[in-house]
């Protein structure tokens, strides 16, 4: 089911759930929003008491904003691209807002 912006959808998914994905997470919870998660293993978000999906791509279709937290440049090309990815679900309705922070030497 695909949804238009500002049709009143309310949640943010938050891809990356490691260590500091976790920890923003938390705060994101603590702060009342509602969260949808994905992260490479499936047993990080129950663990967080949200919502997960199985792909990017789901849950670009659930939620109105996206957050991500991942380890460098490749894992994001991996998240966005492909036929599962970010991009497949949202392109028609994307509007990018990013910073990008590579350690990559």
């Amino acid at each position: 089911m695909s949804r238009a912006p500002g049709d009143g959808r309310q949640a943010t998914g938050m891809i990356g759930l490691g260590l500091l994905g976790s920890a923003i997470a938390r705060r994101l919870l603590e702060r009342g929003l509602e969260l949808v998660g994905f992260d490479i293993d499936p047993g990080r978000a129950p663990e967080l008491g949200i919502e997960t999906v199985d792909s990017p791509a789901q849950l670009a279709e659930r939620v109105e904003r996206i957050v991500l937290c991942l380890p460098g440049s490749d894992a994001v090309e991996e998240v966005c691209g492909g036929s599962a990815g970010l991009l497949s679900a949202a392109a028609s309705r994307l509007a990018a807002r990013y910073r990008l922070y590579d350690r990559r030497p």
